[in-house]
């Protein structure tokens, strides 16, 4: 098992700062399943002032393997939370021990957006105090209060003073001086400083690296990201630089690095031990609907507002068919507890329409319930209409309802502060969307940032960004920027999918060897060699060719040997006009008179080539499959 566990992370979830992936199509990312499979037990998420990713976080690394601990980097200041003053403001580190911790985490969260935003979320020390059960604490990075104070001029009493001050907040154990090591200057002072506040209050200290992306040479990019959120280019000299350290250090370089105070490294694994956070299952959580006296219970009354509704609807001639689809829907609604979502969701729709709130007539699988029309919460009639109520629920599929509810927008605000004031302030809530920056987007931030012209910029948006793995394995990716053409020249097919292939022979005229050179001329990759794997439609080892490297003759369109052993053997012997035999290879150069090697078998090429035909120049990214003729799919 690996010696060491970061506990100071930023994902993408530390909006345009962090960069660690934590998902990926709803699986867990590559970098989580990389991290189990080198044994590292735990990792921490503590974005910037925000719980965004713990949920996803949370799933992603239990399935990958890891122990999720669930954490914020808070901003607290030094005043009055709610003061939008200029006291002043510093970091700190929350870890959740516990489902209480992550309670606390949410709550102190929470007030710091609605009530202490001033710059950034804050809390105070305050509220920190009557919300730090089951939290386990950091004192910070750089900018945390005890890293500034140990920096001040006869301030290490003051840190210390601090120090003291979190422990009796958080109990003896639960709170940890945080050493960073980034070669920063102002870290290497506090460093010793740090290890002194430790030894004067017996508190422990703890290692961390500021994770923000996950390899060192990431930090280019970060850089540009950086760059995006503060609306700065790279060559501003006023514009924020990091530290080229900001990498997820593996435990072997964290352990190197804090050689000189090993128990910092140690206590990294003691703290993921402390954390032990468990999501209660307690199913579906709804706010009581009021119900009139007269009815024993919400069902009651739920079932006699849709009868009366689709009497009204169907103007008192009610089919039996109705009737029957009617009596199915309650038995499954109440069966699985939905009978007051029904009640709070016809509520607030009967309030907007009756002060003039345009409100939609029904959208999404939620026009299928035949209950859903009856309390007028739709009005399409999904019988009549050959609608179905199990795609919107399902006693098979135990999920929320989600009825699609179109309002107008000047009228939103009104009907969600009617839904406050009736069920209070602190019981309604919003659900966030997250944008993500699509490739055009990203490409024009990042020529801003780059300070590349627009026109520049408008005609690199107007090419596709194709990726080719030259191992296969997710290592050594390269990009290449491949203009999107709508229509190829002769012998090329473009798929709807904007695959492109060439479907001739290698005698086809619209293939010339000019064109072959020029697409030899473009690899850049020298250990890229193609695949043989098939001759004249027979697979290659039915073929029984030997390992080895071949070319495809021009002249007869067969894969001829070359040598079975040397990548570099020459053709001079297969008396091959130069103009003809040239062959697209995976080598970085070509030697006219005396050709390279061409393809080895059981290896694959994935490259980038420039092809000049009658149309003008035209680039491409092919895979070359070997086969008795040319063939290419753009990758």
């Amino acid at each position: 098992m690996a010696e060491f566990v970061q506990l100071h992370n930023h994902t993408e979830y530390s909006l345009l700062d962090g960069m660690l992936r934590v998902s990926e199509h709803h699986k867990p990312s590559r970098f989580l399943q990389d991290l189990a499979k080198q044994g590292i037990p735990a990792m921490a998420i503590t974005d910037h002032g925000n719980l965004y990713g713990a949920l996803d976080f949370y799933a992603s690394a239990k399935e990958a393997g890891l122990k999720p601990i669930i954490g914020c980097e808070f901003y607290i200041t030094e005043g009055n939370y709610k003061e939008k003053d200029k006291s002043r403001t510093g970091h700190l580190t929350l870890l959740a021990r516990n489902h209480e911790g992550y309670l606390n985490l949410m709550k102190l969260n929470s007030m710091a957006w609605v009530d202490g935003f001033y710059y950034h979320p804050r809390i105070d020390k305050n509220i920190l105090a009557e919300h730090s059960g089951g939290l386990l604490c950091l004192s910070g990075c750089l900018k945390g209060f005890l890293s500034q104070y140990v920096r001040e001029e006869g301030g290490f009493e003051k840190a210390c003073a601090l120090a003291k001050e979190y422990e009796s907040i958080f109990g003896k154990g639960n709170y940890y001086i945080e050493l960073m090591d980034h070669g920063i200057r102002e870290e290497i002072e506090a460093m010793p400083l740090l290890k002194d506040v430790a030894k004067r209050t017996g508190i422990d200290v703890v290692a961390t690296n500021d994770c923000h992306y996950e390899k060192k040479e990431d930090w280019e990019a970060h850089d540009i990201h950086v760059c995006i959120a503060t609306g700065k280019t790279l060559n501003d000299p006023r514009r924020m630089q990091m530290s080229h350290e900001l990498y997820f250090k593996s435990p072997e370089e964290m352990c190197a690095l804090f050689s000189h105070t090993p128990e910092a490294c140690k206590n990294t694994l003691a703290i993921a031990e402390k954390c032990n956070l468990e999501f209660p299952k307690h199913g579906f959580i709804l706010p009581n609907f009021d119900i009139p006296p007269q009815y024993l219970n919400s069902a009651e009354y739920f079932k006699d507002l849709c009868r009366k509704g689709l009497t009204q609807k169907m103007n008192g001639n009610v089919p039996e068919n109705y009737w029957k689809q009617l009596e199915f829907e309650f038995n499954v609604i109440i069966t699985m507890g939905f009978d007051c979502y029904f009640l709070i969701v016809q509520d607030f729709i009967n309030w907007a329409r009756a002060h003039d709130i345009p409100i939609g007539p029904g959208r999404g699988s939620g026009a299928g319930s035949l209950v859903a029309y009856s309390l007028d919460i739709t009005r399409i009639d999904p019988i009549q209409n050959k609608l179905l109520f199990e795609r919107f629920l399902n006693p098979d599929r135990i999920s929320m309802p989600d009825l699609d509810i179109d309002m107008s927008d000047a009228g939103r605000e009104r009907v969600i502060d009617y839904v406050r004031q009736k069920y209070g302030q602190d019981k309604v809530s919003q659900i966030i969307t997250f944008g993500t920056m699509k490739a055009k987007l990203a490409v024009k931030d990042v020529a801003r940032v780059m300070e590349i012209p627009v026109a520049e910029a408008n005609r690199i948006n107007e090419t596709a960004l194709k990726v080719f793995d030259a191992a296969g394995d997710g290592t050594n990716i390269s990009y290449k920027l491949v203009e999107g053409k709508s229509t190829a020249p002769a012998g090329f097919t473009v798929d709807a999918a904007g695959n492109v292939s060439y479907s001739g022979t290698s005698t086809d005229d619209s293939l010339t060897a000019a064109d072959i050179a020029a697409i030899a001329a473009y690899v850049t990759d020298a250990d890229l060699v193609a695949t043989v794997t098939s001759v004249n439609g027979a697979d290659a080892v039915a073929s029984n060719l030997p390992n080895g490297y071949y070319y495809i003759s021009t002249t007869t369109g067969t894969v001829v040997t070359i040598d079975t052993t040397n990548p570099n053997a020459t053709v001079n012997d297969k008396n091959e006009p130069p103009e003809v035999d040239k062959k697209i290879t995976g080598a970085s150069s070509y030697d006219e008179n005396g050709k390279k090697a061409l393809a080895q078998i059981g290896t694959e090429v994935e490259f980038t080539a420039t092809v000049t035909v009658g149309v003008g120049q035209m680039n491409y990214v092919f895979k070359d499959t070997m086969s008795s003729g040319l063939t290419y799919v753009a990758d």
